[in-house]
């Protein structure tokens, strides 16, 4: 998913804190959506500690996301301008030819409604499958900006206090000797070393510096 200046601003150049409006939230977490709860990522990741419990925290936010994207897609049509359109697609064929990019699909919102979606050139070059407004992509890292995003929205909303244990939105999350916080989780400061699937080495992680080595 890429995002390109709309009316001559470009986000990423703004010096002022982006806010995402709850209106766009649901066009950017859609795919995060299907692809975090697929049977391929859920068997690989199934004994993962740090995706049980963001998989409990973003229950709440992707519940609201999708109720809102249903409303949010059939009350509003993609209205993008004619001289816009263009200027988006030339943009994105010229970032296409610099990077060697197969395929990609990208979307426009401004001020909280959806203007414009499409897919170019190939998603899967082997099995000559094109890319679509509906491509599904494997987000990675990108997803940690949206997940704080609407794991804020629900701070400010009330439903989620940062500081709590996380045992209070994910009671399988085991006790450890030190209190692990939401804000913890959400800053990287929570001690978890890793998501790999297995428990031998989370059970490593709670040992002693005397007993490791």
């Amino acid at each position: 998913m890429c995002f390109f200046p709309v009316g001559g601003k470009d986000l990423r150049q703004s010096k002022r804190p982006v806010r995402l409006s709850r209106a766009s939230i649901p066009v950017v977490l859609k795919w995060k959506l299907v692809s975090a709860w697929s049977p391929q990522f859920m068997k690989r990741h199934q004994n993962s500690v740090l995706r049980l419990f963001s998989a409990r925290l973003l229950n709440t936010a992707l519940l609201l996301a999708v109720l809102s994207a249903t409303r949010f897609s059939s009350a509003q049509e993609p209205k993008l301008s004619p001289e816009k359109q263009p200027q988006i697609e030339a943009a994105i064929s010229k970032f296409m030819a610099s990077t060697h990019v197969p395929g990609l699909s990208a979307a426009v919102v401004e001020d909280g409604r959806f203007e414009w979606a499409a897919g170019f050139a190939m998603a899967d070059l082997e099995n000559n499958v094109p890319a679509t407004e509906h491509t599904l992509y494997r987000l990675a890292s990108i997803s940690k900006s949206l997940t704080a995003t609407a794991a804020m929205q629900l701070f400010e909303r009330g439903q989620l206090d940062l500081d709590a244990p996380v045992q209070k939105y994910c009671p399988s999350f085991p006790q450890k000797p030190w209190p692990i916080t939401t804000r913890q989780v959400m800053a990287h400061l929570s001690g978890i070393r890793h998501y790999k699937s297995g428990s031998q080495e989370l059970r490593k992680a709670d040992r002693s510096w005397a007993e490791l080595f």
